[in-house]
C-alpha cells in the first residue's frame, strides 16, 4: 500500500512543477460516452467518476500539496458535487497566485489545470461544464483551452468572471465549438476536434495585484454535446392525455395530446409539463400517478414538473386505472352457490351474487349473515375468502382496500361445529376419514357427530421422511389430549382441534421444560424454537449457563407460558457422539430415531428425564408408559447422565 501511494505522489509531482496536473488514466478521470436510444452519441462526460478514494496517496486528506509547497494547490472534493461523483477543486494558496515563470511585473498571473484525454468530439457542436466559486473579485476569471494533436489551441472567447458565478449553486457554462465560443486557429476546421488531446482551465487575474485571501473554484461534469434537443411526451398507458407545455422564453403550447414531440429546444431550456389529473376512457377513470423523466420517477402526485433540457428527453405521464370490479358471492364448503344471502357494509345491504365497480383504494367493509335457512336446510357462516385467500374462521366482518379486481366469497356450512385439522413437523399431509382433507383444513359438523381421522404412518417431503408419532386432540377449552393411535375416533360436541404429530416435533407444556434438539435446525425451525423463549439454560462442567445457541445432542431447560408443538426439522449431524464431562451432564438424542440406553463403563447410576406433564423426574430404566419405553431415549427430550470420568458417548443411531 505504501509503495502504491509513493508511486502516485511521484507521478503527480513531475507535472505539478509546471503547475499542470495531468490525469491520463481513464479509470481515474472516468470519462464515458452516453448513447441515446436511437444510437447517436449525445454527450461525453469527462469529470463524472473521478477517483473513488482520495484519502491515500493521490490527495492526502482531500487536498494535494506538492512537497510542502502550497503554490497552486488544488484537490478533488466530495462535498461540492454537482452531478458527478466528485467535483474538482481549483484553489489558490494563502499567498495568492504565483504560477511558475510568471513574473510580478507581468500584466496577469495565472494557474492552469490540464486534463490529458484523447477524445473524438468531431460529431458534437458544443461543450459545457459546471462551475461554482466563492470569489467576488471582478478581475478574476476562468477560461478554457482545447488542444488537438495538431498542436492547435482553441481559446474560449468569453471570460467566466468569478464575481458573476453563483456562490451557493453550480452555474452551467455552455459554449459552441465554433463561432462565438472559441477563437479558431488559422487553418483549423471543426474536423480537428476528432483528435482532442487535452483541455486546460486557466485561472487568471487581469492585473498583478496579489492578496492574501484563499479562493476556491469548483469544476464538474465537462460535457461535449449536441443541440437542439428533442422532448418526447407520452402517457402510460397510451390513452391520449392532454398536457399543457410551457417553454421558458417561448410561446405557451397548451393542451397537446400525447404522444407528441417538441423539437429545437435550446440547451438549458426550462420546460414545464402539466398533465390532466383524471382521464376517462370508455367509462373508466384513469388517475394521474407521477411523471417519469428519462426513467426517473419525479415523485407521486408531482404535477406539473419542470424539465431542464441538457439532452434529448423522454417524459412519460404515468396513470392508474382508479376503478376496480368487486364481486360478492356466497357458496357452500363444496363450492355450491347459494344465493340471496344478505351482505351489509360499506356498499349498504346487498343480495348475493353481486358485482359493482368501486373507486381504486376505497376501504371495503362486508358483513355476512350468521346463518340462513334455504329449502328447510340451515347454513352457518364459516369464513370469508378474498381472491382465493381464506380469512379468519367465523369472522363475519371483513375489510380490505380495493387495489385490484376482487372476488369476495362468504362460505357457509351445514354444521355449526368446527374441527381444525393440522400437522406438525410437516405439512400437506392427506388425512383420511370423516370430512378428511390435506392439512391444514377446517371441517364442519353437527353436535355429537362421530369423527374419524386416519394419519399416514410416514410422510415424505423431498428427501426427508417423517414418521407419525401421535395425535393431539383439543376439545373446546379442555386440555390437550395425546392419542398414540393412527386413527382418531371421537364424537364432537364443541369446536375442536386435531393435530397429527410427526417426528421430529418438540412438545412443551406450560411451566419448566427439559428438552433437546436432534438436528441442526433449518432457518424456519430455529426461528420457531427461539420464539418459544428468549432464555435457554444449559449445564456445562457442573454449572448452569445461558445458552448462546441451540445445538444437537444438548439438553436445555426453559420456561414456557403455554402448551406448544414446534417443528424441529433440520439436518442430522454427521457426528452423533459428544465428549461429556466427569459428573452430571445434560444430553439429548442426535437424529430422528429413538436410541437404546448408551453403554459405557464411565456411566454411573440411572439416566433421568423430566416429565413435563407430571412435573417430576423419571428414570429411563423404569417402564413409565405412555411417556417412554424402558431403556429408550427419545428425540426432543432432555436427559441427565452421570459419568465418573471424561468420555465420548454415542447419542444417535448410525
Amino acid at each position: 500500500m505504501h509503495n502504491l501511494s509513493n508511486l502516485h505522489y511521484a507521478f503527480l509531482k513531475t507535472f505539478f512543477l509546471q503547475v499542470i496536473l495531468v490525469l491520463s488514466m481513464y479509470q481515474t478521470l472516468g470519462y464515458s460516452r452516453n448513447t441515446s436510444s436511437d444510437g447517436s452519441e449525445q454527450v461525453i462526460y469527462i469529470l463524472q467518476d473521478v477517483v473513488d478514494n482520495f484519502e491515500h496517496g493521490l490527495f492526502a486528506g482531500g487536498k494535494y500539496v506538492d512537497n510542502g509547497s502550497d503554490n497552486g494547490g488544488f484537490s478533488i472534493v466530495q462535498d461540492q458535487v454537482h452531478t458527478g461523483i466528485y467535483a474538482l477543486l481549483f484553489e489558490t494558496d494563502e499567498d495568492g497566485f504565483s504560477g511558475p515563470n510568471i513574473e510580478p511585473e507581468d500584466n496577469f498571473i495565472s494557474v492552469t489545470k490540464t486534463f490529458s484525454i484523447p477524445i473524438d468530439a468531431s460529431s458534437f457542436s458544443h461543450i459545457a461544464y459546471w462551475i461554482k466559486s466563492n470569489n467576488n473579485d471582478p478581475d478574476r476569471f476562468v477560461r478554457m483551452q482545447i488542444v488537438t494533436n495538431e498542436n492547435q489551441s482553441w481559446f474560449q472567447m468569453s471570460k467566466i468572471i468569478l464575481s458573476d458565478v453563483n456562490k451557493a449553486e453550480f452555474t452551467r457554462v455552455r459554449l459552441p465549438l465554433s463561432g462565438s465560443g472559441f477563437f479558431m486557429p488559422a487553418g483549423a476546421t471543426l474536423s480537428d476536434f476528432a483528435n482532442i488531446t487535452s483541455i486546460t482551465f486557466f485561472l487568471v487575474r487581469d492585473n498583478n495585484v496579489i492578496d492574501s485571501d484563499k479562493r476556491s473554484i469548483y469544476l464538474d461534469d465537462i460535457q461535449f454535446l449536441n443541440e437542439p434537443y428533442r422532448l418526447s411526451v407520452k402517457s402510460n398507458p397510451e390513452i391520449g392525455v392532454n398536457v399543457e407545455t410551457i417553454t421558458a422564453g417561448n410561446s405557451t403550447v397548451s393542451n397537446q395530446t400525447t404522444n407528441f414531440e417538441i423539437s429545437d429546444l435550446d440547451d438549458g431550456a426550462l420546460v414545464s409539463l402539466e398533465a390532466e389529473a383524471v382521464k376517462n376512457v370508455s367509462g373508466n377513470d384513469y388517475e394521474f400517478s407521477h411523471w417519469n423523466i428519462n426513467n426517473e420517477n419525479q415523485g407521486f402526485g408531482n404535477n406539473p414538473v419542470s424539465v431542464t433540457m441538457y439532452e434529448n428527453t423522454n417524459a412519460i405521464a404515468e396513470y392508474q386505472l382508479n376503478q376496480f370490479s368487486l364481486t360478492v358471492n356466497t357458496e357452500t364448503e363444496n363450492s355450491v352457490p347459494i344465493n340471496d344471502i344478505s351482505i351489509d357494509g360499506s356498499l349498504g345491504e346487498i343480495k348475493t351474487p353481486f358485482t359493482t365497480s368501486v373507486r381504486q383504494n376505497n376501504l371495503m367493509e362486508l358483513f355476512a349473515e350468521e346463518e340462513r335457512t334455504i329449502g328447510g336446510e340451515t347454513f352457518h357462516f364459516k369464513q370469508w375468502k378474498i381472491n382465493g385467500q381464506n380469512r379468519e374462521v367465523r369472522q363475519r366482518s371483513v375489510s380490505f382496500n380495493l387495489i385490484e379486481d376482487t372476488t369476495a366469497i362468504a362460505i357457509y356450512s351445514e354444521g355449526d361445529l368446527l374441527l381444525t385439522v393440522s400437522s406438525i413437523s410437516t405439512s400437506g399431509v392427506t388425512i383420511d376419514g370423516t370430512n378428511g382433507g390435506t392439512t391444514d383444513f377446517i371441517s364442519t359438523f353437527n353436535n355429537n357427530d362421530n369423527v374419524q381421522l386416519t394419519a399416514p404412518s410416514s410422510f415424505t417431503t423431498g428427501s426427508s421422511t417423517s414418521q407419525f408419532k401421535n395425535w393431539i386432540l383439543i376439545k373446546g377449552n379442555n386440555s390437550p389430549e395425546k392419542k398414540e393411535v393412527a386413527t382418531l375416533n371421537f364424537n364432537i360436541s364443541a369446536d375442536s382441534e386435531a393435530i397429527a404429530v410427526y417426528e421430529p416435533t418438540l412438545e412443551t407444556l406450560a411451566g419448566w421444560n427439559l428438552v433437546s434438539i436432534p438436528t441442526e435446525l433449518n432457518t424456519q425451525a430455529n426461528t420457531a424454537i427461539t420464539s418459544l423463549s428468549s432464555i435457554y439454560w444449559e449445564w456445562i462442567n457442573n454449572s448452569f449457563f445461558l445458552a448462546e445457541e441451540i445445538k444437537p445432542g444438548v439438553g436445555y431447560w426453559f420456561f414456557s407460558k403455554s402448551f406448544s408443538l414446534t417443528s424441529i426439522s433440520g439436518t442430522t449431524p454427521g457426528t452423533k457422539s459428544r465428549t461429556l464431562f466427569s459428573g452430571w451432564n445434560l444430553i439429548g438424542v442426535i437424529g430422528s430415531q429413538p436410541i437404546n440406553k448408551p453403554v459405557n463403563s464411565t456411566i454411573q447410576g440411572k439416566i433421568w428425564t423430566w416429565d413435563n406433564k407430571q412435573k417430576r423426574y423419571l428414570s429411563i430404566e423404569d417402564n413409565f408408559q405412555p411417556l417412554h419405553k424402558k431403556n429408550k431415549m427419545f428425540p426432543g427430550h432432555g436427559y441427565w447422565i452421570y459419568l465418573d470420568s471424561v468420555s465420548e458417548i454415542t447419542l444417535g443411531s448410525e
